[in-house]
């Protein structure tokens, strides 16, 4: 399914410890807006060997790496010209008026060299999309980048589109469309679940639904040791200070062992 639009409902989503939002980067998930951070939120890095029920891939296209980049897909469709899909058989009809149908991006030819970002942003793009289950879920505010691979999904047929803020057109209220609520002791076994995966931030956002408070400090206690190791290279005084916080922290969750290894 795709969900067209730039308007974000004002109303908060209560997604299910099955269900996770999908971003690309830490700095994607820091800036999320708040009616989605009633849930499972996780970098397409922390997701690779995970899977969800369901997935919300949010502004992939818009922090994406590749920018027009992205244009070559739209060139694909051209050499292959692939046209609509028809929506009874769910086979691709080519005609010849779809040699030349205008699109909505410019088609970009294709260079090894010079579009090489691409070769991971598609790999990228392929583990967010099969982490899920049962559905996969685009929104994405950067009109231009998502626009070849929207139509690319859409003339093969792959998706759904819903307009958003567009009731006349069967959008539908979106929190519902969304909303899965779960049981504290689901979002503790998802937390568990994550805290075996020293998979932190996440741990963390599950033990918060959870109100596993021990776990939650537990949680937070090794997230600040693993904050600590990022400044190994640039500031060891900052690394030492942050380690030293990290063992206190430690100390309170009774994890003498793990204090103990805090340099």
């Amino acid at each position: 399914m795709i969900l067209q639009g730039n308007q974000r409902q004002s109303s908060r989503i209560e997604f299910g410890a099955h269900q996770v939002v999908l971003v690309a980067s830490n700095e994607a998930r820091e800036t999320m807006p708040d009616e989605l951070k009633q849930g499972l939120v996780m970098t397409i890095y922390e997701a690779k060997g995970l899977e969800f029920d369901d997935v919300l891939i949010y502004n992939f296209f818009k922090d994406s790496q590749a920018e027009k980049e992205w244009r070559v897909v739209a060139s694909y469709m051209q050499d292959q010209s692939i046209a609509n899909a028809s929506g009874s058989t769910g086979l691709v009809e080519i005609t010849e008026e779809s040699v030349t149908v205008q699109r909505s991006a410019r088609p970009l030819e294709f260079d090894p060299e010079k579009h090489k970002v691409l070769n991971s942003e598609f790999k990228y793009l392929y583990t967010a999309i099969t982490r899920a289950r049962v559905n996969v879920w685009f929104f994405d505010e950067d009109k231009v980048y998502r626009a070849p691979m929207f139509e690319y999904f859409q003339r093969l047929g792959l998706v759904n589109v819903v307009a958003i803020g567009d009731r006349d057109a069967g959008s539908g209220d979106l929190v519902n469309m969304f909303a899965a609520k779960s049981t504290p002791e689901e979002w503790r076994k998802g937390g568990i679940r994550f805290y075996k995966h020293r998979l932190w931030v996440p741990a963390i956002q599950c033990f918060t639904f959870a109100g596993d408070k021990l776990m939650l400090q537990k949680s937070q206690a090794q997230q600040q040791a693993a904050e600590a190791t990022k400044f190994r290279s640039t500031n060891r005084q900052q690394m030492r200070d942050e380690f030293l916080r990290a063992g206190e922290s430690f100390l309170k969750c009774d994890m003498y062992d793990e204090a103990e290894i805090c340099p």
